[in-house]
């Protein structure tokens, strides 16, 4: 017996607009529900590589998660082979590069919000139609801060 459910995008659509569509009874209901799916992607990652910050962003952890995931194997080689160390060494050494990654984080985020992000000048705010008209200034920390 099939089961009935709303489709994720009749969720959203007023009740009276709501289609039910059966779950399972159809198998080419199954492929329109996979090509959503696809189309959906396509659309999140269109999104991703038209916004450069955010595409920087998940860039730049790709190659963080890349990096240690090369990192954390080798490590354990290199305090056996080279260091000729103990169990009890590795765990500092991997205790400090933990405590590195603390410590270099919140520098990184204090080092960060002493840089200003630059004003957007009234010739911008003229010649682009979506800038707000009283456009203002602001620091890293989400402050503004007074419009020179």
């Amino acid at each position: 017996m099939a089961t009935e459910k709303l489709t994720a995008m009749e969720a959203g659509a007023p009740s009276s607009t709501a289609k039910r569509a059966k779950v399972g009874s159809n198998p080419s209901a199954n492929t329109s529900a996979i090509a959503r799916i696809g189309r959906d992607m396509k659309q999140g990652i269109d999104f991703i590589l038209h916004h450069a910050a955010l595409l920087f962003v998940i860039l730049a952890m790709a190659a963080g998660i890349f990096v240690l995931g090369c990192f954390a194997p080798l490590i354990a080689v290199y305090v056996r082979d080279s260091l000729h160390a103990s169990t009890r060494a590795f765990g500092i050494v991997a205790a400090m590069i933990g405590l590195g990654m603390l410590i270099g984080i919140n520098g990184l985020n204090t080092f960060g919000k002493s840089f200003r992000i630059p004003c957007r000048s009234t010739a911008d705010s003229a010649a682009s139609p979506s800038a707000s008209s009283s456009s203002r200034c602001f620091r890293t920390s989400g402050r503004p801060s007074s419009a020179t």
